[in-house]
């Protein structure tokens, strides 16, 4: 015989990394903290490393709003 399962959504514990980052908050956060800047430094952390940063980056591009390349001095 098998057991009832009941399954609900869970939110995830907002202490930890996530696997990618979410495109639609990082525009948000962005365009609300740019306002007004030049430029500015944004470090990510996501247990998904360099590919949460280049799936970011074609998310970003698809929908109309592109990186810039970091300026070295």
């Amino acid at each position: 015989m098998g057991r009832r399962v009941e399954r609900s959504p869970v939110m995830p514990d907002l202490r930890t990394h996530a696997d990618l980052i979410d495109p639609l908050a990082f525009e948000s956060v962005v365009r609300e903290t740019a306002t007004g800047l030049r430029e500015f430094d944004v470090m990510l952390e996501a247990k998904g490393k360099d590919l949460a940063l280049l799936r970011l980056r074609d998310q970003l591009e698809a929908r109309g709003m592109g990186l810039a390349e970091p300026v070295r001095g």
